[in-house]
């Protein structure tokens, strides 16, 4: 177990103990992020900085080179000292790093957790992955949304991705039979390509495969029985 998973799994534990009396609870989903910015200019230092939050009360900030590498902490932050950023100067240049920043917070319902992550570096250059997608997409958008798909298409090859499109039809009901054509799909594409194929992303109301008999929320009998399972399509 790793530093920051040490940490982080003993803060949990502090605040599982805290929550009899106070409910651990952001008041919004963006309270749980830290978000992130890397700067270069003083290069090789790398600083990194992050939103100011009235309710931080500590940011600790570690770092690795790689990702199997253990978390190690460079820096602990009290939020009261109104600072926001960190300057790593025992980074290389061509050497890239991850950083995570962890902040712990408070407000009215008790302590909460937030994390933020970055991947930044001096006169580092991206690493060049042959890969491809499989767009399936709901076919009532092919007129509707041309422009975001070209931009998402686009998008996806400056990324370095092979893109390879497929329009299915809207499907609002379910329906086994368009479900096993999406599978379908999916399975020739893969056959054709074993080796480049590495993700498939659903776009609008594609056909939706359900599985199971359960009600995870709860709430039975009205919500038992089988729940969207897009997993199917792996």
């Amino acid at each position: 177990m790793n530093i920051a998973t040490r940490f982080f799994k003993n803060i949990l534990i502090a605040a599982f103990c805290l929550s009899a009396a106070y409910p651990v609870q952001a008041q919004t989903t963006r309270e749980y992020a830290v978000m992130l910015q890397a700067d270069i200019s003083k290069a090789p230092f790398i600083t990194i900085s992050w939103e100011a939050d009235v309710n931080a009360v500590t940011y600790e900030v570690f770092r690795r080179a790689r990702p199997t590498d253990s978390w190690l902490r460079r820096a602990v932050i009290t939020a009261s000292s109104g600072e926001n950023s960190f300057t790593d100067t025992t980074a290389f240049k061509g050497t890239p790093y991850e950083y995570q920043v962890l902040k712990t917070a408070y407000n009215d319902n008790g302590i909460y957790l937030a994390s933020g992550y970055i991947y930044a570096g001096v006169e580092t250059y991206p690493v060049v992955e042959n890969r491809k997608v499989l767009l399936v997409i709901d076919e009532s958008f092919k007129s509707t949304l041309a422009t975001e798909i070209t931009q998402f298409e686009a998008d996806l090859k400056n990324e370095g991705w092979q893109v390879v499109k497929e329009y299915m039809p809207r499907t609002e009901e379910y329906d086994a039979t368009e479900v096993n054509a999406v599978k379908q799909v999916i399975t020739d594409e893969y056959n054709r390509d074993k080796t480049l194929l590495k993700t498939v992303i659903l776009i609008g109301r594609v056909a939706v495969p359900y599985s199971g008999d359960i009600f995870p929320d709860g709430h039975t009998p009205d919500h038992r029985g089988a729940w969207p399972a897009d997993g199917y399509y792996g």
